[in-house]
């Protein structure tokens, strides 16, 4: 009678491309013979040079479940038990299974291991050494253009054995199998452009305002369709690519939905090693004196409304410099009927961009070309009665009282009023706020704002629509100088062709009662601001960053 002895089928990663320097603790089999894994990565190395490499970084290859190597045994120059590319998986439980039991007995004498990542049907050994038979299969292996998620990303990067691997005992008598399995392309980190703004109000930095330029189109070779490529976005916002080693790999990208930046460069990096490229320099710190009339632009950066330049991709400028979330500004301050603190569980804006604690921006123009109702229908909808269901978790009231009258709260009305949009719809309501919704969705498509910095546009609150006023003087001379539209500017010919008198001015997304919205014409706060959902006006958006 044959005895055997299960095999761990142990994986040893010498990632010079993806290291973490780090081990975990020896796992073995239990009494049904079960895989399991040891990994250690061995460390990793970084190409120098004019790319201003980084070699104290990581990038680990995590393996998840699901992932697969082909497995080769080789004895005496040919294939042995039938071991011609053996799956292996790796199981949620993080031990790797194979598809074909693995068990020791005196036979596997001189049999040695090699493996390869990831795995392919039909990658057989047929013939010469099984050392050039990796090697060919790298020398083949082409990344593909789409590594845009971790998937793509992971099947481009081919990993192979260099070093034929015996099965080991170990201390404890489990046999082992330690595959050493290194990258066999490369890989280009490519960093983009950011800033970071130092306020001189310090309580400003609290939380770090980094505008980051994102990059549109990335291009091998040349700029055209069918070399399009696109890499994976990592979590800390570098752009990664797996790509032939040593080859001269021309690289291009473009970058700004207003602008045509482009930034070209070649990356020639040897098989398992990376290299990081900083883009337009890389990092840089802006001391700036954040003030109202200030110019914000597409890409998040802000520039002084004293400039005598302003950026041709300006979208809007600053009206408040500071903390704008309500539970922030009135910590103290309750509903007015004692149900609704103005604490974070209500404040959605807190809730939903922490990050935006540095001011307030408005757009440079109207978002709809032509005075339009606040919905498509001016019918008399009880909208307090209907917000009521969705304001224990919004800061959302209606009245000419405090707190909700002298307070900023755009961003939380504008996040019920599309709920309110959503609820028309679903019940076939003989009203709704489809004008509203749409002027904003499609305002969020014409001017983009950068990723992760703001609010997203919103319609503000009689209390922004107040600051607006207050500082009508200096943010309308700055708006002057971006070629936008002055505040309160109306245009005569609109209330001319309104024979009906009801063009009323700005919206505002605070709701006074019932169907009655705030308005402001003019420029003037008094009885010209109440507005019913049958007049007619303009939506100019604002946005938190």
């Amino acid at each position: 009678m044959k005895f055997y002895k299960y095999l761990s089928l142990a994986v040893l990663f010498a990632l010079t491309l993806a290291a973490g320097g780090c081990s975990q603790e020896d796992n073995f089999p239990d009494a049904n013979g079960n895989m399991v894994i040891n990994v250690y990565d061995a460390g990793m190395e970084a190409v120098g040079g004019n790319s201003r490499a980084v070699t104290d970084e990581n990038y680990t290859t995590v393996f998840e479940t699901g992932d697969c190597i082909g497995l080769f045994a080789i004895k005496d120059g040919a294939v042995w038990n039938n071991m011609n590319n053996v799956k292996v998986t790796y199981t949620e439980n993080g031990t790797w299974a194979s598809e074909i039991a693995l068990q020791y007995d005196d036979e596997q004498e001189g049999v040695a291991y090699y493996a390869y990542y990831p795995y392919q049907d039909g990658k057989t050994y047929q013939s010469g050494t099984i050392e050039n038979f990796l090697t060919k299969m790298a020398n083949e292996w082409t990344p593909a253009a789409d590594q845009s998620d971790k998937d793509k990303f992971a099947a481009s990067d081919l990993m192979t054995t260099t070093e034929p691997s015996s099965v080991i005992q170990e201390g404890s008598g489990q046999f082992t199998i330690r595959l050493s399995m290194k990258h066999r392309m490369a890989m280009s980190v490519l960093v983009m452009p950011e800033t970071e703004y130092k306020f001189s109000d310090e309580t400003l930095n609290e939380i770090p305002y980094i505008a980051k330029e994102h990059a549109s189109m990335f291009y091998m070779t040349s700029v055209s369709d069918e070399n399009v490529v696109r890499p994976y976005l990592a979590d800390d916002g570098s752009y990664r690519l797996i790509i032939k080693p040593s080859d001269a790999n021309s690289l291009i990208v473009t970058q700004g939905t207003y602008n045509d930046k482009k930034y070209e460069f070649t990356a020639s990096i040897n098989e398992g090693k990376y290299q990081r490229f900083l883009l337009g320099g890389g990092k840089k710190i802006v001391e700036h004196e954040l003030k109202v009339g200030d110019f914000y632009c597409s890409d998040g950066s802000i520039v002084s409304g004293n400039a005598e330049e302003v950026p041709e991709n300006c979208i809007g400028i600053v009206y408040y410099v500071g903390n704008p979330q309500p539970s922030v500004l009135y910590p103290e301050k309750v509903s007015t009927d004692g149900s609704q603190p103005f604490d974070e569980a209500h404040d959605a804006l807190r809730r939903d961009h922490p990050s935006c604690v540095h001011g307030l921006v408005y757009a440079l123009d109207y978002a709809n070309d032509v005075i339009k109702l606040f919905g498509t229908k001016g019918n008399k909808p009880d909208m307090e009665g209907i917000a009521s269901a969705y304001t224990s978790s919004y800061l959302c009231k209606s009245g000419s009282r405090e707190p909700h009258y002298k307070s900023i709260l755009g961003y939380n009305n504008t996040e019920v009023l599309k709920k309110l949009a959503d609820y028309a719809i679903e019940n076939s309501a003989d009203w709704d706020l489809l004008n509203m919704v749409s002027c904003l969705d499609s305002y969020n498509k014409q001017k983009v704002l950068p990723s992760g910095l703001t609010s997203g546009w919103y319609l503000p609150s009689i209390e922004e629509m107040r600051m607006l006023i207050n500082e009508t003087e200096t943010i309308n001379a700055s708006i002057a100088k971006a070629n936008g539209l002055a505040l309160w500017y109306l245009n005569g010919t609109e209330a001319a062709n309104d024979p009906r008198g009801r063009f009323n001015g700005y919206w505002s997304s605070s709701l006074r009662a019932g169907y009655l919205f705030y308005m402001v014409k003019d420029g003037k706060e008094g009885d010209s601001i109440n507005g019913y959902v049958w007049n007619l006006g303009y939506f100019r958006f604002s946005f938190a960053f």
